[in-house]
């Protein structure tokens, strides 16, 4: 999937992942395209059950969607943090990044 430009996409869904709160989409974003204060990282699902298992800086294989943050993950296990909990929410948060990219 080609990615898009960040403000060709109108879906992004506010969500917690690992503690941080951000923005989620299913399209891969171009990372050229973010404001200087946003970060993007790529979701890793296991191509099987489970849509969410790693965080990482680009994912070429079993993409789920992109995250939009306001500061760095760090990536804990080499090129890639695991996934330990997400929820899809509606918080202060997410809204300031959603405003930001509006």
């Amino acid at each position: 999937m080609t990615p898009m430009f960040f403000k060709e996409v109108s879906d992004y869904e506010p969500i917690i992942v690992n503690d941080i709160p951000g923005l989620f989409t299913n399209f891969r974003i171009e990372r050229a395209t973010l404001p200087e204060s946003i970060h993007a990282y790529d979701i890793q699902g296991d191509g099987g059950n489970k849509d969410f298992v790693a965080i990482k800086r680009f994912v070429a294989i079993n993409h789920t969607g992109t995250i939009l943050t306001d500061r760095e993950i760090p990536m804990t296990e080499g090129n890639l943090t695991p996934v330990e909990d997400y929820n899809f929410i509606d918080n202060e948060g997410s809204q300031k990044l959603l405003a930001t990219l509006s």
